[in-house]
């Protein structure tokens, strides 16, 4: 006999290892302390990006949109990015939802404020999972573009005891979502320049080639 909808999601909850129950209780339980507010912009910020075709849930933004520290932020993308992933592709509803996972991956005393998290994710299934659908397409065979982290440095020339030149670097980290699949490298003005134009052309090119795969 196929496994119902609330089956699937027990099963799935209890493939998780132990030892990250402790961690996705405490990420609920800090999501479930932010006012219903911030919650909602959260949420509504992070329904914006699938719409852009986002593929992941970023802390950073999380933390822009919330004012979280970065930790808390993490902390707050990974409940979203967990119930997301359970839900996403499942016909199980949010009190199924919530039954099989109570206790499992959150404390029994944040089931209502898990409850309105899952029923507005469900509220956006269907765009949630064309998106992961699109981002499997495009994401296939390469590793994929995960994050990208810029920090400015100024290089210092000194002669004599004073500051000479000074030339202003940027420093990138590159990662991707493949293990060991990442780099880090300076940039100068021009180079930013040069690549922000490429950049641009691509996401024009993209955006036409967007059009024409839309009218298939």
């Amino acid at each position: 006999m196929p496994e119902t909808p609330k089956q699937e999601i027990s099963r799935r909850v209890r493939g998780y290892p132990e030892s990250v129950g402790p961690f996705f209780k405490s990420a609920f339980a800090l999501t479930a302390s932010l006012p219903e507010d911030v919650r909602k912009r959260l949420f509504d910020g992070i329904i914006s990006e699938f719409e852009r075709g986002q593929r992941r849930i970023d802390g950073a933004e999380v933390a822009t949109i919330t004012g979280l520290t970065s930790s808390d932020a993490d902390q707050a993308a990974a409940v979203y990015s967990l119930i997301i992933g359970l839900l996403a592709e499942s016909n199980a509803s949010p009190a199924e939802f919530v039954e099989a996972s109570k206790g499992f991956i959150f404390d029994p005393e944040h089931e209502q404020t898990v409850l309105a998290i899952a029923t507005a994710i469900c509220s956006h299934r269907d765009q949630i999972a064309a998106t992961i659908k699109l981002a499997r397409l495009s994401g296939a065979v390469l590793p994929s573009f995960a994050q990208l982290e810029i920090a400015i440095d100024v290089r210092l020339s000194i002669v004599g005891g004073s500051v000479e030149t000074a030339v202003p670097v940027a420093v990138v980290h590159l990662d991707t979502d493949a293990d060991h699949q990442e780099a880090w490298f300076q940039m100068t003005i021009a180079d930013v320049e040069k690549v922000t134009e490429k950049f641009t052309k691509a996401l024009g090119d993209l955006k036409v080639a967007q059009a024409v795969g839309s009218k298939k």
